[in-house]
């Protein structure tokens, strides 16, 4: 059975849209399912990255 290869965001011109930059730092965004919605009174999780840099963000996410 073949593998499908998927693109690497990091490797892409665009950011991906789960990471954005806000005054210089690169943070993550997660938008909660809907049964979490209701129970946690909240639609994202947004946690900083503490980076600059978009090649190493996708690796803070993981950290």
């Amino acid at each position: 059975m073949a593998q499908i290869a998927t693109p690497n965001p990091t490797c892409q011109g665009k950011t991906p849209t789960f990471l954005y930059l806000k005054q210089g730092i690169f943070h993550y965004r997660y938008r909660l399912p809907e049964p979490l919605r209701q129970r946690m009174y909240h639609s994202e999780i947004r946690i900083s990255l503490r980076t600059g840099y978009r090649a190493q963000a996708p690796g803070a996410v993981s950290e």
